[in-house]
């Protein structure tokens, strides 16, 4: 999709929604760069009340944990 609007202000004076997100690999690498070990990891999906779960989880959750230096 071709960028619209020019500003975040003009998204939100339009009602348009702001997406943004990450790719999982730049999600874990982030947090082990910053020096977290990953010391846990979940998917979840919408409850079952969305078409997509049937096919796949919309959701991760990590837990990250940095060490005592």
């Amino acid at each position: 999709m071709h960028n619209l609007y020019k500003t975040r202000e003009e998204i939100a004076k339009n009602g348009i929604p702001l997406e943004f997100g990450h790719t999982l690999e730049q999600q874990l690498e982030g947090q082990i760069d910053a020096g977290f070990v990953i010391a846990g990891f979940c998917e979840d999906t919408f409850g079952g009340e969305k078409l997509l779960d049937r096919y796949t989880n919309s959701f991760i959750a990590t837990r990250a944990v940095k060490p005592k230096a």
